[in-house]
């Protein structure tokens, strides 16, 4: 009875994978080049022949096997991650990298702040003049993926400031922001 259920479990996970588009096998041949972001995945088993260029960040999950084969590489300041484990759980949900970006920048009145969140949580705002002054400074609950808000300089003054998001109270990112007149 033991026997039948994992036959069927096997079969069922096999189907879903399947219908997800996820190999049984994968060999990765060609460079994960810099600034990408790849979770490549595989039922049974991933040979990597490849580099992993500096600022690449890859994972690689596979069902019984990640085998790193000769002229495998990950360069310095890449991000790499093997695992053996269960490919169905993020098969469908891409990792999002936590970044912020501000446009247009320099800025005379309003720019636009663009941050995107791995996760929900706790996200902090904290505006800082070149003194390290704090101008500004809020706190909220977000979801995670991409968020917008506005920024206005009604009592900003000509200068260079430092917009935070600070998430969960440890990742954080620092946008650099000229205000002119």
């Amino acid at each position: 009875m033991k026997n039948l259920i994992m036959l069927v479990l096997a079969g069922l996970i096999s189907a879903i994978a399947q219908a997800q588009d996820i190999p049984s096998q994968q060999t990765i041949r060609q460079a994960e080049t810099a600034g990408s972001v790849r979770n490549r995945m595989a039922i049974e088993q991933i040979s990597a022949y490849n580099t992993v260029e500096r600022r690449a960040k890859t994972r690689y999950t596979a069902g019984r096997a990640v085998t790193l084969q000769p002229g495998f590489m990950a360069q310095a300041g890449s991000v790499f991650t093997a695992s053996i484990g269960q490919t169905l759980a993020n098969a469908t949900q891409p990792e999002i990298e936590f970044s912020a970006r501000a446009y247009p920048n320099p800025f005379q009145q309003t720019t636009t702040i663009e941050y995107t969140l791995p996760q929900a949580g706790q996200v902090s705002f904290t505006l800082v003049d070149e003194q390290g002054h704090i101008v500004q400074q809020e706190t909220s609950s977000q979801e995670a993926g991409r968020q917008k808000l506005n920024l206005t300089s009604t009592n900003l003054t000509q200068g260079i400031y430092f917009y935070q998001i600070r998430l969960n109270n440890h990742e954080q990112r620092t946008i650099r922001l000229l205000k002119t007149q």
